[in-house]
């Protein structure tokens, strides 16, 4: 497929039944991936989950509500510092009817 070694990618919803075999897809490539989503618990296991379907990989955590602009601003920059750049986002966010 591709090589994203050095990338790093950011999946909003990262913990959810869309998001987390994208994070694991991303990660199988190279990427280093942070799974955001509003459940900061559900994060936390996905990123075990991943680490553990891809020895080796770089996988962070992190808790994003995206209708908040500063919590996005947050996840944003902590994803930066943590692996040094940003090169891909994924929307896998999903809207229960109601």
């Amino acid at each position: 497929m591709f090589d994203l070694t050095g990338k790093t990618a950011l999946v909003a919803g990262g913990a959810g039944y869309l998001g987390l075999p994208v994070c694991t897809k991303l990660a199988e490539q190279g990427a280093s991936v942070v799974i955001a989503d509003i459940n900061a618990q559900r994060a936390t296991e996905a990123a075990d989950e991943v680490s553990k379907t891809v020895p080796g990989s770089r996988v962070a955590a992190l808790r994003m509500d995206i209708a908040n602009e500063q919590s996005i601003k947050e996840v944003v920059g902590k994803t930066v510092e943590k692996f040094g750049n940003l090169n891909i986002m994924v929307n896998a966010t999903t809207v229960a009817a109601g």
